[in-house]
């Protein structure tokens, strides 16, 4: 490892992001593969009345980290001003206000060294921030890479081939600086090498560059094609199979949502029964209960007749006893009599 000829060269734009930087700059620190230098520029920062990025800026002491001041001129000037300084034979961009895994150098590394016609290293991406989880992007193909980018921008290259397409292209200071970079990589004729591993983390905030741009994605990827007419003149079937593949989908979509169309309007008139028949049960429902409360008063009725009627009874048994204890009595005292006649007659 040497300071003076690093292998590899982090390249660090930074505009008005130094609330982040620190924990861009400590990832690159604490990377399993040391022979690196580190250059920050700074694009011209100006953070109001904080000014918290030219604080940190002003003087910024970290190992093997250089800090590079210019007027702001955009992300395109500031990595081509990095580059341009940088000593390392391997360049890797970093937003200031992303960061990389610890093992994205000693791995990277590694395959560029052993694979000399592999122009373009990067690995898999996972969010955090404003939103979590892994990017899904699809695996590198060309030429499918003509009509869709799937290389973040802190992927590594050789500092030759940057001076071999001329850097960053200027005319791309709106967006997508880095798609248009990767595709004069490729144009080149050098390989795509990703690495199966999740190795940069990608911070999402409610708006950022990208997302600007991504509105404006007609516009560049028209001066994307203008940048490289030759690159999709050779590969124009691909467009087409995008055009019309993209019909077919559009038309599948539509029958798909014809169906789904169906779908509602079946199950919109099935809830209506069942709306339907939800009230009529509960109007039913309402109906028991009314009945039932009828016969909880009927039989209310009852009980209480049948109470009276049983007190009257007991009564009525109270009233007759003393008559049935002396119609008793008279019959004993009267048979007495018949018995005690019937021995004086002789019978």
């Amino acid at each position: 490892m040497s300071e003076l000829s690093p292998t590899v060269s982090v390249i660090v734009p930074c505009y008005n992001q130094g609330i982040y930087l620190d924990e861009a700059i400590q990832s690159v620190l604490g990377q399993t593969y040391q022979d690196f230098e580190i250059i920050i520029v700074d694009d011209g920062s100006d953070d109001g009345l904080t000014g918290l990025t030219n604080d940190l800026l002003r003087d910024y002491r970290r190992k093997r980290t250089r800090v590079i001041r210019t007027e702001n001129r955009g992300v395109v000037s500031a990595r081509n001003t990095a580059i341009s300084h940088a000593r390392g034979k391997y360049i890797l961009p970093l937003d200031a206000d992303d960061r990389i895994g610890s093992e994205y150098l000693e791995k990277a590394v590694k395959i560029l060294d052993d694979n000399p016609d592999t122009g373009i290293v990067y690995c898999e991406v996972e969010f955090f921030g404003e939103r979590q989880g892994k990017w899904e992007l699809p695996p590198y193909r060309f030429p499918d890479i003509l009509v869709q980018n799937v290389i973040f921008c802190s992927g590594f290259f050789r500092k030759s081939d940057w001076e071999k397409v001329d850097g960053y292209n200027p005319n791309m200071n709106d967006g997508w600086e880095d798609y248009d970079f990767w595709l004069a990589i490729i144009e080149t004729g050098r390989k795509v090498y990703r690495i199966s591993e999740i190795l940069f983390y990608y911070r999402q905030k409610k708006s950022s560059r990208n997302t600007e741009a991504n509105s404006r994605a007609i516009a560049l990827h028209t001066r994307i094609f203008q940048n490289h007419r030759e690159l999709y003149l050779q590969n124009i079937e691909i467009l087409f199979e995008c055009i019309y593949g993209n019909w077919s989908k559009i038309d599948e979509l539509r029958e798909v949502i014809h169906e789904n169309r169906l779908t509602v309007e079946e199950l919109g008139e099935r809830l209506d029964d069942f709306v339907a028949q939800r009230d009529r049960a509960i109007l039913r429902i309402q109906q028991l209960e009314d009945h039932e409360r009828e016969l909880e008063q009927e039989l209310s009725k009852t009980q209480k007749y049948f109470l009276n009627a049983r007190r009257e009874v007991e009564e009525l048994t109270e009233a007759i006893r003393p008559l049935q204890e002396m119609r008793e009595s008279k019959l004993g005292t009267m048979l007495a009599l018949w018995h005690e006649f019937k021995k004086k007659i002789g019978f």
